[in-house]
């Protein structure tokens, strides 16, 4: 008897994340990222000062607190490492490594990167069309749905 491969009709989305959604993330992102890299420099910057003796203008709003701290810095895998040498071997360590790591519980990470659309860039896709898909409701709005319906 001869079986049939029954291909899955693709899922339609229920919810749809807007392009609007999409630029405002990507937008923030890329904003956020800019703005560490000046906030490290002009660190640097302030730092080198306070190091060569310069002094605060006192006329603004805000002043720096140079805080100096002394802090341990402890390489813990290296010495965790060292124990499992220790305790069994240069030989054993591969095998204790391997059982540690299998043995660790999984935790699923959903990373959310931002990369451009082909289709768009090829202009397949123009700026504003969507498809005919409803936009689920911001969490915000379901508990309060969910709260009025529970009053009732």
């Amino acid at each position: 008897m001869a079986t049939q491969k029954v291909t899955p009709l693709p899922a339609v989305p229920q919810f749809l994340i807007t392009s609007e959604e999409i630029a405002k993330y990507a937008e923030l992102t890329s904003l956020l990222s800019q703005l560490e890299k000046q906030k490290d420099t002009l660190r640097a910057e302030l730092l080198e000062l306070y190091a060569d003796g310069a002094e605060q203008e006192e006329t603004g709003p805000y002043l720096l607190a140079f805080t100096d701290q002394e802090r341990h810095s402890v390489d813990w895998k290296s010495e965790a490492l060292s124990l499992a040498a220790q305790l069994y071997g240069a030989e054993g360590i591969n095998a204790w490594k391997l059982q540690t790591e299998q043995a660790a519980p999984v935790q699923l990470i959903t990373a959310v990167r931002v990369k451009p659309n082909p289709a768009f860039a090829a202009g397949v896709v123009k700026s504003g069309t969507a498809p005919a898909v409803m936009k689920k409701p911001a969490a915000s709005v379901r508990s309060g749905i969910s709260a009025v319906t529970a009053t009732q």
